[in-house]
């Protein structure tokens, strides 16, 4: 990235850098935000479906988990896996018939979707990216209208870069040096590496006293 930095005019090099590395500090807290999904997923599945007596429950969940993270498509295949699983077991929880079990667990994934949607994405993606809440789910809902499901795995770093862009402009226009990062609850930027300068001894250029 330094040789990007290299083709900015030099007043403005620092300026750009700080930029660059809050966006890049917003981009890695998306995949982490992301990530963390993964596992928040898998065990509130794996015990709604413990709950449920559904086999190879935990392979289900882990697998599901992931498939979360992927928009649209991902909810409704691990839905659908874990559906096919149900029907064909040989025994079902509570005595239930198959086709209520499949009903049941279909319920949990539309309820598990909507308490990710509506909660747990905004509080820790948003969280990661340094969106409110709201604006998280206004992303989400603006980047499904407009791009489809890549709009939706788009959205969130999208609206987190805009966001950066947008205060940097502001502050442009009104002339104003832009705020630092932690005052508008953009995580820290680390400064440039550089080389302490070395330490010079003074040299002692008087003339020798005289016997």
């Amino acid at each position: 990235m330094e040789w990007i930095y290299g083709l900015v005019p030099a007043p403005y090099r620092a300026e750009i850098r700080t930029l660059g590395q809050q966006i890049d500090a917003v981009l890695a807290g998306y995949v982490r935000g992301t990530l963390l999904l993964v596992p928040i997923m898998a065990v509130m599945l794996y015990i709604a479906l413990l709950i449920l007596g559904v086999r190879y429950a935990l392979i289900l969940a882990i697998i599901s988990g992931f498939l979360e993270i992927i928009p649209l498509i991902g909810p409704w295949s691990a839905a659908g896996i874990t559906i096919i699983v149900s029907l064909f077991q040989v025994t079902t929880a509570f005595g239930w018939p198959h086709w209520l079990l499949a009903g049941v667990i279909g319920l949990v994934y539309f309820v598990l979707r909507i308490l990710e949607d509506n909660f747990i994405i905004p509080r820790i993606v948003g969280g990661a990216v340094h969106l409110h809440p709201m604006l998280v789910i206004f992303a989400i809902l603006a980047g499904g209208a407009l791009g489809g499901a890549f709009g939706l795995f788009v959205a969130i770093p999208v609206a987190g870069v805009l966001r950066i862009l947008l205060r940097y402009f502001y502050y442009k226009l009104i002339d104003q040096d832009p705020p630092t990062s932690e005052a508008h609850g953009l995580p820290p930027v680390p400064e440039p590496h550089s080389e302490p300068a070395p330490v010079v001894e003074p040299v002692d250029i008087s003339a020798p006293a005289r016997p």
